[in-house]
Protein backbone atom coordinates (compact mmCIF):
# COMPACT_ATOMS: atom_id res chain seq x y z
CA UNK A 1 0.00 0.00 0.00
CA UNK A 2 1.19 3.40 -0.91
CA UNK A 3 1.74 6.12 1.88
CA UNK A 4 0.71 9.45 0.60
CA UNK A 5 2.48 12.66 3.15
CA UNK A 6 4.36 16.06 2.92
CA UNK A 7 6.55 17.42 5.20
CA UNK A 8 8.38 20.77 6.40
CA UNK A 9 10.54 22.13 8.85
CA UNK A 10 9.93 24.98 10.65
CA UNK A 11 11.57 26.99 12.92
CA UNK A 12 15.08 26.54 11.54
CA UNK A 13 17.87 27.36 13.47
CA UNK A 14 16.05 27.45 16.52
CA UNK A 15 15.87 25.55 19.76
CA UNK A 16 12.43 24.72 18.63
CA UNK A 17 13.54 23.69 15.07
CA UNK A 18 10.77 20.58 14.14
CA UNK A 19 9.83 18.75 10.83
CA UNK A 20 5.83 18.83 10.72
CA UNK A 21 4.84 15.49 9.20
CA UNK A 22 1.42 15.29 7.62
CA UNK A 23 0.32 11.53 6.66
CA UNK A 24 -3.33 11.74 4.68
CA UNK A 25 -5.85 10.49 6.69
CA UNK A 26 -4.02 11.22 9.64
CA UNK A 27 -3.19 14.09 12.36
CA UNK A 28 -0.25 16.06 11.89
CA UNK A 29 2.71 14.95 14.03
CA UNK A 30 5.24 17.10 14.96
CA UNK A 31 9.35 15.76 15.84
CA UNK A 32 11.85 18.35 17.62
CA UNK A 33 15.08 18.06 15.94
CA UNK A 34 16.73 20.66 17.51
CA UNK A 35 20.67 19.06 17.04
CA UNK A 36 20.12 18.66 13.34
CA UNK A 37 21.72 20.74 10.83
CA UNK A 38 19.05 21.64 8.23
CA UNK A 39 20.63 22.44 4.13
CA UNK A 40 19.42 25.37 2.47
CA UNK A 41 19.08 23.99 -1.16
CA UNK A 42 15.92 21.77 -1.90
CA UNK A 43 17.43 18.59 -2.57
CA UNK A 44 19.78 18.47 0.24
CA UNK A 45 17.41 19.83 2.47
CA UNK A 46 14.78 17.07 1.33
CA UNK A 47 16.96 14.56 1.93
CA UNK A 48 18.10 15.71 5.18
CA UNK A 49 14.63 15.84 6.46
CA UNK A 50 13.37 12.79 5.06
CA UNK A 51 16.19 10.51 6.61
CA UNK A 52 15.84 12.13 9.59
CA UNK A 53 12.20 10.90 9.86
CA UNK A 54 13.19 7.56 8.31
CA UNK A 55 15.67 7.17 11.66
CA UNK A 56 13.31 8.19 13.89
CA UNK A 57 10.90 5.14 12.23
CA UNK A 58 8.41 7.62 11.42
CA UNK A 59 8.87 6.65 7.20
CA UNK A 60 9.93 2.87 6.66
CA UNK A 61 11.04 3.21 3.34
CA UNK A 62 14.88 3.80 3.19
CA UNK A 63 14.65 5.08 -0.62
CA UNK A 64 11.44 6.06 -1.25
CA UNK A 65 9.75 6.01 -5.20
CA UNK A 66 8.07 9.14 -6.42
CA UNK A 67 4.91 10.38 -8.50
CA UNK A 68 5.54 13.11 -10.01
CA UNK A 69 2.76 15.86 -10.28
CA UNK A 70 1.22 16.43 -13.09
CA UNK A 71 1.82 20.04 -14.88
CA UNK A 72 -0.86 22.60 -13.92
Amino acid sequence: MTSTFRFNVIDVGLPTQRIVFDRDGEPLQEFAIPDTVVPEGTTERFWALYNKLYELGVVTVQTPGFNPLPPP
